[in-house]
């Protein structure tokens, strides 16, 4: 497989979850830079191009801080679940009479 492919599907997930915060952001300081709409086309495109570069950056930050180590924790959980065995039969509860 393509290797920079492959990445953008190991940071799908946290593009996924982190794009819209990305975007909301850039929509405000676009705005605030550039003033009302229309601005420049040009500079609207690269403005865009960033904002994508951005996104990816903040997908890799995520994936690598996040989801890597909750995945490493979720899994040296259930280990530990399987390593301690099924569980014991409870003693049956008696009421007094």
């Amino acid at each position: 497989s393509w290797r920079p492919v492959h990445r953008l599907g190991v940071w799908s997930f946290a593009l996924y979850m982190t794009h819209f915060i990305v975007l909301r952001t850039y929509k405000v300081v676009a705005f605030w830079v550039f003033g009302l709409w229309p601005s420049p086309p040009a500079l609207v495109i690269v403005s865009l191009c960033g904002t994508f570069a951005l996104c990816i950056a903040v997908a890799w930050a995520a994936n690598r801080w996040i989801e890597r180590p909750g995945y490493r924790a979720m899994r040296q959980l259930a280990e530990r679940i399987r390593r301690s065995g099924p569980p014991s039969d409870p003693k049956p509860v008696t009421t007094p009479a």
